[in-house]
């Protein structure tokens, strides 16, 4: 967990929110986690073990794995280290450290695991990019993550869905979600994994389940909630009065004709090959759109996000180039940015690392798309949708895409050319919506020929 949590977190580090974890823990064995384990070998990333809770049964079932397991709190680790002591558990070393800031190398782990975690953070979306950076290839994540909108009961009771909604409300200010597992697929899309699948773990539990009714009902879910009395009435989210009438509703379904359910969210996706990525981004559809005078401002504040990122002076210069480029010209709503750098071989080690922590995708890319030098770096930066906003790429200054600014400058000047490209762009994307590879070959004659009068006009 990073460092907001640990001052934040909503339930509280003490004994009591210690014990309610592992009654969960336990509770929950079979629903969560029957599914999950690993290959003997496989080097595991638990990101966030709290109090070892879930670690107990993801050394069981992975015996032969090696699990490290980090939690920024050491008071945490100290306790998750002494219950799996006590257990005979020998396959999980713990360390302290904060999600965004692990000093793992990358590609380090086979496989992570991450476990009612996402649901505190500010950030959910970059840390899991910043995780998919330390695994491997083709390794894969798993989340679980709870979701309080989901909670139904019976008796239904409106002082009970009051506290409940006291919890949430407590839970966004301290900056997390407590109904985030219903968004567990599009936050594991947006960050680049592939082959997503999320699956609901409903949790139904009236009388004849006395396990249940004692393990989830009472000592997880209503614990939870009871839990928060203090902080709830102190910030006048709700009146004392009625908060513990809303705790006894939720007892209430606990007892004979009562009944409660929820429903937690477990995804599995993995990291994709360069194959698999280079499908990808190839098959992503073409659009385009009419000039859009934001297309500046996107330029020009990804230029700054640049220079502040990279360690300085290692970018020499920044242009905006390509049709977004173009006043007036209709084009894919992704600006495109020529950065000169000081060494390609250089950006290979010190910047690729950089902005694949933030989400964006790398390519080593040849100049020619023939799969000869000279290769150069190539980025994609997307939106929280997983869209494309950017395609970066960094250069050296000998290299001949410098001449694209030429292509560039004319069209800015020549309005009747730029609108030939303009309609034949828009026909192009109709033709080849979904094969970004022949769209572009489809181009190539049109900016040889006008890139060679550039080159005429401009001597």
């Amino acid at each position: 967990m990073n460092t907001s949590i640990h001052k934040k977190y909503v339930h509280g580090y003490n004994l009591h929110e210690s014990t309610r974890l592992q009654d969960q823990a336990v509770t929950l064995v079979e629903l969560l986690h029957s599914d999950t384990s690993y290959p003997a070998g496989s080097k595991v990333l638990e990101a966030g073990c709290g109090v070892g809770a879930q670690t107990i049964t993801l050394a069981r079932n992975s015996p032969d794995a090696q699990i490290t397991s980090i939690d920024i709190s050491e008071n945490s680790l100290k306790e998750a280290k002494k219950k799996t002591e006590s257990e005979g558990i020998k396959n999980v070393n713990f360390q302290q450290g904060d999600i965004f800031r692990l000093s793992f190398e990358p590609e380090s782990f086979d496989h992570i695991f991450v476990c009612f975690v996402l649901e505190h953070l500010s950030q959910p979306l970059e840390a899991l990019k910043f995780l998919k950076r330390l695994l491997k290839k083709g390794g894969t994540i798993t989340v679980i993550e709870g979701d309080h909108g989901s909670t139904f009961f019976h008796p239904d009771n409106d002082d009970a869905r009051k506290v409940i909604d006291c919890q949430v409300q407590l839970q966004a200010k301290a900056g997390g979600n407590a109904n985030i597992g219903r968004e567990l697929y599009p936050l594991l899309d947006a960050s680049g994994f592939s082959s997503v699948c999320v699956s609901p773990r409903f949790v139904y539990v009236d009388s004849s389940k006395p396990k249940l009714v004692e393990g989830f009902t009472k000592n997880t879910f209503t614990a939870m909630i009871k839990g928060i009395h203090e902080t709830a009435v102190n910030e006048g989210l709700i009146d004392k009065n009625t908060f513990d009438k809303g705790i006894k509703a939720l007892y209430k379904t606990a007892e004979a004709n009562g009944v409660f359910c929820y429903t937690f969210f477990k995804a599995v996706a993995v990291k994709e090959t360069l194959e698999q990525k280079i499908a990808r981004v190839t098959t992503e559809e073409v659009d385009v759109e009419p000039y859009n005078p934001l297309w500046k401002n996107m330029f020009e504040t990804e230029r700054d996000h640049l220079l502040s990122c990279v360690p300085s002076g290692f970018i020499k210069r920044i242009e905006h180039f390509g049709s977004t480029a173009v006043p007036g010209l209709s084009a894919k709503p992704i600006v495109d940015m020529l950065v000169e750098v000081e060494s390609l071989e250089k950006t290979k080690s010190k910047v690729a690392p950089v902005l694949e922590a933030k989400g964006y995708d790398y390519f080593w890319r040849p100049s020619f798309g023939d799969d000869t030098p000279p290769f150069y770096a190539w980025f994609i930066k997307r939106d929280d949708h997983g869209k494309r906003t950017h395609h970066i790429h960094m250069i050296e200054a000998a290299f001949e895409s410098w001449e694209r600014l030429l292509f560039r400058d004319y069209l800015i000047e020549h309005s009747k050319v730029a609108k030939e490209y303009s309609d034949l762009k828009i026909k192009l994307s109709k033709e080849h919506k979904g094969d970004r590879i022949t769209y572009t070959k489809a181009k190539t004659d049109f900016i040889t020929e006008i890139t060679n009068l550039a080159k005429e006009y401009y001597k």
